[in-house]
């Protein structure tokens, strides 16, 4: 550790506030998971903004205020230091919900990277699913992207 790192070091607060910031950036950490952003994660990313009710009283402002946060933390720390902040701050009921929606996207470009399948795995576990219920998630995921 540097002579300065304390001293600068952000003392804004890195973790999640809602639980609409935790499952968006659940979301983007899995998609920047392979070092890069491709058009179609970044489309499924924000697929749920529009659909959930979760984000149905979500301003555009706040949204853009979470992207900006979870894209410093990413930059900063890597995805998985997101997953790590976000998984406290989601409810136990969009656990399933949110891994679902994070398959989707890393299937949304059509390739499944090494560091893809390695933060999924570590997703699984943060959101404590089981490997069976992750596995039928995963292959209904695999029969909506056929084709």
């Amino acid at each position: 550790m540097g002579l300065f790192d304390n001293l600068f070091k952000e003392k804004s607060s890195d973790k999640m506030s809602t639980k609409q910031e935790a499952f968006l950036g659940i979301l983007l950490a899995v998609a920047t998971a392979d070092g890069h952003l491709a058009d179609e994660e970044a489309s499924e990313v924000f697929r749920p903004v529009v659909r959930m009710r979760l984000f149905e009283d979500t301003s555009r402002d706040d949204i853009q205020s979470y992207v900006t946060k979870i894209i410093k933390i990413i930059k900063k720390e890597g995805s998985e230091a997101v997953i790590d902040k976000c998984v406290p701050a989601l409810p136990k009921e969009l656990h399933a919900a949110v891994f679902a929606h994070a398959c989707e996207v890393i299937l949304a470009d059509g390739v499944v990277e090494t560091e893809e399948k390695a933060i999924l795995e570590k997703l699984q576990k943060k959101l404590e699913l089981s490997v069976a219920e992750a596995k039928d998630i995963v292959r209904v995921i695999m029969i909506k992207y056929r084709g």
